[in-house]
């Protein structure tokens, strides 16, 4: 599965689900990672 990242309808980059590794040439900020993570940690997400 896959996550596209937007900010003000702008695409930012996308990242898997399962392994969080960016599919784009662009790296995530480590606080975006987190945030994901937690939602994951939380079934959330």
């Amino acid at each position: 599965m896959c996550m596209s990242l937007t900010c003000n309808g702008e695409l930012l980059g996308r990242l898997t689900v399962e392994n969080l590794q960016p599919l784009d040439d662009w790296q995530p900020p480590r606080k975006v990672v987190g945030i994901i993570r937690q939602l994951i940690d939380e079934n959330r997400l």
